[in-house]
């Protein structure tokens, strides 16, 4: 099978390393120091602290900035940050023969969501802050979409090298329009054969929103806050906006008919678990990156006015946190 990853940070890196071991015959998509690395000596798989490793492996799978130059391919497997993706249509459209199917591992609502939806707004179309000139929809195609949900812990420790937290090893995948298809069951199976635990869903909305609750609450309040995970668990006044941004965005998942099988207080508490952890928003406004606020909050609250629910808090966070980003330089996307 030939396989592209692009975007091969620390997601599409563990994912491109595995394949490539197993024997596919895999292509990344890279830019800068990483790319030099990977291209030079190859892309290493670390898994596990120095003391007590558990994997420790160097793959070299072709390696290019431009991924014209690959050729259609059978899986393409998106891991950009989400304000990424909708520039990168044209060279992901590049990548996509007659039955290239297209993974997107991200974070927040993808820019297919209404794709294949049978829910009470399906009928309210595309995103248009997800895929603004429509170029994803135009290229690429929804048609060609599967939803994949990340339970990963994985680092760019180096160029050209991947960090691995062994544990929860866990992606759960999914067709938009529910089908377990064999396409479906294919990856699932290839997946699996390189190491991770997949679950192919039927209702992949609800595994969405279910770590959408997180995402949208604790990465803004972060920035705002410069706290850890342990920092914003141990604060009751924080606790209680976390809390308030979570009934929210459950609220407009439910009426879009999705289902979340958490209650807040179970998703409070698996966050409370993750001690002096810094979220990935946090780390990219520490890198003076982009932040990822489109997908993972600007959208939640364009659903919630779709819907007709209120977003307040949500809506707060999102101007503070823009206004943070712009302040410092660190332009949000």
């Amino acid at each position: 099978m030939s396989v592209t990853v692009f975007g091969a940070g620390a997601i599409g890196g563990i994912l491109a390393a595995r394949a490539a071991a197993a024997g596919d015959d895999v292509a990344v998509v890279a830019r800068g120091a990483h790319l030099a690395a990977i291209q030079t000596r190859g892309l290493r798989f670390i898994s596990g602290p120095a003391e007590a490793r558990v994997e420790d492996f160097t793959v070299h799978p072709r390696a290019t900035d431009r991924p014209d130059t690959l050729g259609p391919q059978d899986l393409v497997i998106i891991t950009l940050k989400g304000h990424q993706i909708p520039g990168a249509a044209a060279a992901i459209a590049s990548l996509c023969g007659p039955r290239t199917r297209v993974v997107y591992a991200i974070n927040g609502i993808p820019w297919w969501y209404f794709h294949g939806d049978t829910g009470p707004l399906a009928a309210s179309g595309r995103l248009p802050r997800l895929d603004p000139a429509g170029d994803l929809a135009r290229l690429v195609g929804a048609e060609r979409s599967i939803g994949c949900v990340v339970y990963q812990a994985a680092e760019v420790t180096a160029p050209g090298e991947i960090t691995y937290t062994p544990g929860n090893n866990r992606f759960a995948i999914g067709e938009p329009n529910g089908a377990l298809s064999s396409d479906l069951a294919s990856l699932t199976e290839r997946w699996q054969r390189h190491g991770w635990q997949v679950d192919p869903l039927p209702r992949i909305r609800d595994a969405i929103w279910t770590k959408l609750l997180g995402n949208v609450s604790y990465n803004p309040i972060s920035v705002l806050t410069q706290a850890t995970m342990a920092d914003m668990g141990g604060h009751r006044g924080v606790l209680e906006v976390v809390r308030r941004v979570m009934q929210e965005c459950r609220d407009v998942a439910e009426a879009l008919g999705a289902s979340i099988e958490v209650n807040i207080d179970q998703r409070l508490y698996t966050a409370s678990k993750l001690g002096a952890f810094r979220t990935s928003m946090l780390q990219d406004f520490d890198r003076n990156r982009p932040l990822e606020l489109d997908g993972i909050v600007a959208a939640v609250s364009d659903l919630g006015q779709i819907t007709g629910v209120a977003t307040p808090t949500i809506d707060t966070v999102l101007a503070l946190t823009s206004l943070r980003a712009q302040t410092a330089g660190c332009l949000a996307g």
